[in-house]
């Protein structure tokens, strides 16, 4: 118990020290101090693992580029794949739960819909189920709107 409180401790104090930093890679346990926070590219190799990373962008070294060209380059990969998978979700028919975003798949049967996180919608429409206006006549929906009356 004793080690345990030390370790924590320890690793408390760590995290708290503003020239202090972790090796990126997260199979490594090796901190170490960094003196001169000003250069744009910080090409660091770490002497457990021994692999290179930027100590600006907390990644592996992004070799001829600078730490803005990088980030500016990740966003674009990031938007494109973005892009691109929510092409690929919506042709092939799936819906983001309206609560939590998860995406659902609709294989066969009603538009009820019941997602992981345990709130149910209806696939059509994306409202709450029982509640979404799909489920009803004009006329019912607008007494629905008006009075908050639900057909049996």
């Amino acid at each position: 118990m004793i080690e345990k409180y030390e370790k924590f401790s320890f690793l408390k104090a760590i995290n708290g020290q503003n020239d202090i930093i972790w090796c990126p890679n997260p199979e490594c346990n090796y901190a170490f101090s960094i003196e001169d926070t000003s250069a744009e590219v910080k090409d660091y190799l770490c002497e457990k693992c021994e692999k290179h990373y930027c100590l600006n962008c907390q990644v592996p070294f992004h070799e001829g580029m600078t730490c803005k060209e990088y980030r500016k380059t990740k966003k674009n990969k990031e938007e494109k794949s973005e892009k691109l998978f929510k092409s690929f979700i919506k042709s092939a028919k799936n819906k983001q739960c309206p609560f939590c975003k998860f995406w659902v798949e609709k294989t066969q049967g009603c538009d009820h819909m019941k997602c992981r996180c345990g709130k149910e919608f209806c696939y059509k429409c994306g409202g709450p189920y029982p509640k979404c206006p799909c489920r009803y006549t004009k006329t019912e929906y607008l007494k629905y709107k008006l009075f908050g009356t639900h057909p049996a």
